[in-house]
């Protein structure tokens, strides 16, 4: 077919299809933000099977490409309009950001579609319907990551968008003795089901550790990590707002195994200093960090060694101050104020590095480079270099570790930068 006929035929088509999209009708919102998740996601899926198939009609013409277009937008009206139900609802909850990306991939996703049904030749057509499948991939998402990267797979398996309304819900700082699923603060973190000798089938999208315990067999969730930390927290505040001090016994989320763990308060002027230790014993005091993040890990050798990565394959775009040129940069204010206020973990930073970059051919650095780069990069955000290595690979410890404040006193630039 000529380029001339394929144009008459896609102008034809999106002028029908923007008729038909006018009267799209809003899908009824579901009372359980479970279903609407499910929902979006078979939404998204489908669209994803549509365009799969306009890109392997190789042998139709425009007539099969446009409609494949069209069962493509039409599926991402109907997950637009379920992701709306869901940030229409009161309240902040942990998967908000991730739906919100979500939305932002769909929205692209549909601007390339719409270009697709414009496009003067085969070829246009195709690159605009590529492009849209890679926005819908990244909207999908993966199970296994549990921050704001990892699209509505990941938000279902971490945060209570995965968990039936019907089921059993669960306090999760309380040890699983019953079937159901624990949640806490928005939170999945843990799914218990008793063993009966009944056949019985467990799903565990992106979990991250299956354990036996007793007669219950429980899955962790990639948030399992946030436990402890929030739990012992939750405990602290009540314990102090209630004046007794007494001990607390919580059940540790930490891989590989569970342990019990008995703490108490020690004397301490406000809660911000509360140091909480294993009750009778003066060893291994546990602080609780309410309002103070973590300094993150990296040793001054990786900095050092960091360097001349980032000068060899980042320096280009990101400039030899780290002040950016032809991408943002990636030290000082700018930098900071821009990860605090998209609440960045350092599994963020190390999933935008590791995966985007360098620029020109992403994951080619071997582990230990990534790894020396981004302790490079910490170290010129004016973080000091502590014995503890960054990590090699993802870890659910970097997921829930943000990037405080820089420690006051250090010398930096007017930017915000230091030179390790």
């Amino acid at each position: 077919m000529s380029t001339t006929s394929w144009s008459k035929a896609a102008c034809a088509g999106a002028m029908v299809f923007a008729l038909a999209r006018a009267a799209h009708a809003a899908a009824p919102a579901a009372a359980d933000p479970h279903e609407l998740a499910v929902g979006a996601l078979k939404d998204l899926r489908a669209a994803v099977a549509a365009i799969v198939a306009a890109e392997q009609a190789t042998s139709s013409g425009p007539a099969e490409y446009l409609r494949d277009a069209k069962l493509a937008i039409h599926a991402l009206d109907r997950e637009q309009d379920r992701l709306n139900a869901l940030l229409d609802r009161a309240g902040s909850p942990p998967w908000v950001p991730a739906i919100h990306g979500v939305q932002a991939n769909t929205l692209a996703a549909e601007g390339r579609l719409d270009d697709a049904l414009q496009a003067r030749g085969l070829a246009d057509f195709e690159v605009d319907v590529s492009q849209a499948l890679l926005n819908l991939q990244v909207a999908i998402g993966r199970s296994g990551e549990p921050d704001v990267l990892g699209g509505l797979r990941g938000a279902m398996a971490s945060t209570e968008l995965g968990v039936p309304a019907a089921a059993q819900h669960l306090d999760a700082c309380a040890p699983p003795r019953r079937a159901g699923y624990g949640v806490h603060d928005g939170y999945w973190l843990w799914r218990a089901v008793r063993l009966d000798g009944n056949a019985q089938t467990l799903r565990n999208p992106g979990g991250i550790m299956l354990r036996r315990t007793g007669d219950m067999l429980v899955f962790y969730t990639p948030a399992a990590q946030l436990a402890q930390a929030r739990c012992v927290a939750r405990a602290a505040v009540q314990s102090w707002h209630d004046g007794t001090g007494q001990a607390l016994a919580l059940r540790a989320s930490r891989a590989p195994a569970l342990r019990q763990v008995s703490y108490r308060m020690a004397q301490a002027p406000s809660m911000e200093s509360a140091v909480w230790h294993p009750g009778g014993s003066t060893a291994g005091w546990v602080p609780v960090a309410l309002h103070a993040a973590a300094a993150p890990p990296f040793t001054a050798a990786q900095a050092q060694a960091g360097k001349p990565v980032y000068q060899k394959f980042c320096v280009s775009c990101h400039g030899s101050e780290l002040q950016g040129v032809a991408a943002p940069a990636l030290a000082g204010h700018d930098f900071l104020s821009t990860a605090q206020n998209n609440g960045w973990t350092l599994g963020v930073l190390r999933t935008i590095v590791t995966q985007n970059m360098p620029f020109n051919n992403p994951g080619s650095l071997d582990a230990a480079q990534y790894a020396d780069v981004i302790a490079y990069l910490l170290a010129s955000n004016c973080y000091a270099a502590g014995r503890t290595p960054f990590p090699q690979h993802h870890s659910a410890a970097l997921a829930s570790m943000h990037l405080p404040d820089p420690p006051a006193g250090a010398r930096a630039d007017s930017h915000g930068v230091c030179k390790p």
